[in-house]
């Protein structure tokens, strides 16, 4: 199944976000759905070129994990 731009059809009918997921659209963030679990505290932002080190877990639709930084001894760093 495509999905269109601008619609939020997830190709995978019976998979339902969790309510606190941010509602984007193949056209927002390339379509990546995501959940922020805790947001930060600071005001600070990280400037162009700097490296940030996250956490992230990256599953598809059906809840299978395809990849995890969580395992890892350290944060993914980018």
């Amino acid at each position: 199944m495509t999905v269109e731009a601008g619609t939020n059809e997830s190709p995978n009918e019976e998979y339902k976000a969790p309510a606190s997921a941010l509602d984007v659209t193949p056209t927002l963030d390339g379509g990546v759905l995501k959940e922020i679990i805790k947001e930060g505290e600071s005001e600070e932002t990280p400037l162009s070129g700097c490296k940030v080190h996250v956490h992230y877990t990256g599953k598809l639709t059906d809840g299978t994990v395809f990849d995890s930084s969580r395992d890892k001894p350290q944060p993914f760093t980018f």
